[in-house]
């Protein structure tokens, strides 16, 4: 693994990211800085 690149949210690192609303529903996932889940009625 490459930890150079991780531990934080700047250009070129990795981003593995959860984003909740004030509930704690899931809004979106980002694995390695790609969108791979929205659920687009909290959105």
């Amino acid at each position: 693994m490459n930890f150079s690149s991780k531990g934080s949210l700047r250009h070129g690192y990795d981003a593995d990211i959860t984003i909740l609303d004030k509930n704690f529903n899931v809004v979106t996932v980002m694995v390695s800085g790609k969108q791979v889940y929205s659920n687009a009625d909290l959105c």
